[in-house]
């Protein structure tokens, strides 16, 4: 009896272990759904994103730049109207990316990325405004589309 209950157990761990297992397996990748990167501004001169790369593996996948919590208050992305840059200016000859601009009064920057590319690095560049006046400019990021 006592070897019965114990297999019982055993067999009852060994089901649940494996129907989360199928679970996970069926999950989507973090790249196939909408992403967030992060923008931190250190010593008030130089900008840096996470993740880096932004990578994406699907198409119509909207990316969204907002500011992470230890940025100090005032910064805004760059706006064309505003500022004559882009906050976030993509190198992109063939229009990947779409729908491109400013939201939350500059507090967030989004794009959608087409993911019809295949496999190939976007270079891009951030624009902020500081909180006195003047733009602050990033260096070297890169979106991965895969």
């Amino acid at each position: 009896m006592k070897a019965t209950v114990i297999g019982a157990v055993i067999a009852a761990f060994a089901l649940s272990g494996c129907s989360g297992m199928a679970r996970m397996a069926g999950a989507p990748k973090k790249c196939q759904a909408d992403r967030e990167a992060f923008v931190s501004v250190e010593d008030d001169e130089y900008i840096t994103v996470s993740p880096e790369p932004v990578h994406v593996c699907a198409q119509g996948i909207k990316i969204t730049w907002k500011f992470a919590n230890d940025v100090p208050s005032g910064y805004k992305f760059a706006d064309l109207a505003g500022n004559g840059k882009k906050g976030i200016d993509i190198d992109d000859p063939t229009g990947q990316f779409e729908s491109c601009g400013v939201e939350a009064g500059g507090n967030r920057y989004s794009c959608k990325d087409k993911g019809t590319s295949g496999t190939k690095a976007y270079k891009y560049v951030i624009y902020l405004v500081k909180p006195g006046g003047g733009l602050l400019k990033s260096i070297d990021p890169v979106i991965m589309n895969d």
